[in-house]
């Protein structure tokens, strides 16, 4: 007999059909209702924020209300939206003022600023949004191996007073003001490309922590720099027994866990903010929570939105949490001796509550463990005992809630369940 078990992994779910109107994939079919008839090719980096510019400081209604930004890399152009109601393309192949040569990463800030890496011609383009537009500031650099100088600036992240730039041919990130006056440099990184930093300063940083998460050795190492450029930690991808593997671009969210989209193994790595492995989200595909070859990866850290592109185009989804039993130890107690631990893992920071029900399905227990911040193995004692403090023989299900603390909370919630016998 053939037994098809449901693919459905919730480390990411769907927002909700009332914010976005059931849409979660930026096909050409939905540019097109957007009034951008274009043909992306190969969607690369891609960055996300809540602009001052466009919030209304009388309301939070709009505070999820983003603007998205994205390279469209063999068209040389980056495509980006006003508010909800209008996409547009900004560039085109070239070298001069308006124009890309197979531009990479891409950058943006609270306060309109955006920056792209201009590949092609060793230069990094700073843009100022507008009511209306996109408008070109100033480009920084040119070919070389000198400070301020690139040999391939691949990727960029802003911490809020610094830019991070990838200098993939000088094995280097080098280090910038907001309109690209050098600072410093941090070397001996093997072709370095994707790169993201969190910073003590930011508002949406649970434990104030600051780093700077950085792709090396083209695509086979993660590593994680201080911001000044010591390595605390790194992962080769034989560590996590993969065959091979190319990480493309990574992400760091609210309680500073790290996100590693893997453009060969089509899904995406997840890392405790200490860069140990938790788990991995999607698979090969063109349908639900499946990727070909997904690269850019942006999180808005206050409400847990999360974009995602690959060859399709792109994706948008909410923080989940995720998790599984261990078991129950013991599996069967007696009324003389009550009691059993219940061990179950979550993916996520989460709230949990578990209950209790008879073999009637009543419920006759019910325990708050609490918030849990690490994704990590969860053991609570359960003593056997229904409400009324009585241990009752019989077969009881264990009904484990995961709630994420993210806009998803009140929305999603994942459920685990397992069984334990209680006997005379």
């Amino acid at each position: 007999m053939l037994v098809l078990l449901a693919y459905n992994p919730t480390t990411l779910v769907y927002p909700p059909f009332e914010h976005a109107m059931g849409y979660h994939r930026a096909v050409p079919f939905y540019l097109k209702l957007f009034g951008l008839n274009i043909d992306v090719k190969e969607p690369y980096g891609i960055a996300c924020c809540k602009m001052k510019i466009f919030d209304d400081p009388k309301t939070h209604a709009d505070d999820d209300e983003l603007t998205v930004i994205a390279v469209d890399r063999k068209n040389h152009r980056i495509i980006y939206n006003i508010k909800l109601v209008k996409l547009k393309a900004l560039g085109k192949m070239g070298r001069g003022k308006g124009k890309f040569y197979f531009p990479t990463g891409v950058e943006c800030s609270v306060d309109g600023d955006v920056w792209v890496c201009d590949w092609g011609n060793n230069r990094v383009v700073h843009l100022v949004m507008t009511p209306d537009s996109l408008v070109w500031d100033t480009a920084f650099g040119f070919y070389g191996i000198f400070p301020g100088e690139f040999d391939g600036p691949w990727d960029c992240a802003w911490d809020g007073e610094k830019l991070y730039v990838t200098d993939y041919g000088n094995n280097r990130v080098q280090v910038f003001t907001r309109r690209g006056r050098f600072l410093y440099e941090i070397e001996n990184l093997p072709h370095p490309t994707g790169i993201a930093v969190i910073s003590e300063k930011e508002r949406w940083n649970r434990f104030k922590e600051s780093f700077i998460v950085v792709i090396t050795d083209d695509g086979r190492k993660i590593r994680k720099l201080s911001l000044t450029g010591q390595e605390e930690r790194e992962v080769y991808y034989r560590e996590l027994e993969l065959k091979d593997a190319y990480f493309s671009f990574p992400a760091i969210d609210y309680f500073s866990q790290i996100w590693v989209t893997d453009s060969k193994n089509h899904c995406i790595h997840m890392f405790t903010r200490n860069l140990l492995y938790v788990t991995s989200f999607g698979r090969k595909g063109k349908g639900d929570k499946e990727f070909i070859s997904p690269r850019g990866i942006a999180i808005w850290k206050k409400f847990g939105q999360v974009f995602v592109v690959d060859d399709m185009g792109a994706q948008y989804y909410w923080m989940g949490v995720d998790g599984w039993v261990l078991g129950v130890n013991p599996d069967t107690f007696t009324v003389e001796d009550p009691g059993t631990v219940i061990g179950f893992y979550t993916t996520q920071p989460a709230y949990v509550k578990i209950e209790i029900f008879d073999e009637n399905g009543k419920r006759i227990r019910k325990l708050y463990p609490g918030f849990f911040e690490e994704p990590k193995d969860h053991l609570v004692m359960w003593d056997g005992r229904n409400d009324r403090g009585e241990v009752v023989p019989g077969r009881y299900k264990i009904r484990i809630k995961l709630t994420p603390p993210y806009s998803s909370r009140g929305r999603f919630k994942k459920i685990l369940e397992t069984e334990v016998v209680c006997v005379p």
